[in-house]
């Protein structure tokens, strides 16, 4: 997906199998996902990631790949009782 000048929607909802290992939160995942978020040709404008067990930890890194990305109008995070 890095470089992909066109996929402007991205659905990852209900993923936890991704975002979890053995009860730890995976950042791997996330940081591959928020690279592509950051890269400088993301035309990203709608953001899914529902009920993913998303932490204060991964939000951190989502905020800072958002701060580098202008196109994102709409992030959808319900459903992560993690995030406090």
């Amino acid at each position: 997906l890095l470089g992909n000048s066109t996929l402007m929607k991205l659905c990852l909802n209900g993923k936890k199998n991704i975002s979890s290992v053995d009860g730890t939160e995976s950042l791997s995942w996330m940081a591959g996902t928020f690279a592509v978020i950051r890269h400088p040709d993301c035309k990203l404008v709608d953001i899914e990631l529902n009920d993913n067990g998303i932490t204060d930890e991964g939000l951190d890194l989502l905020g800072t790949a958002l701060s580098g990305c202008s196109s994102v109008r709409a992030l959808n995070l319900s459903f992560n009782k993690s995030i406090i």
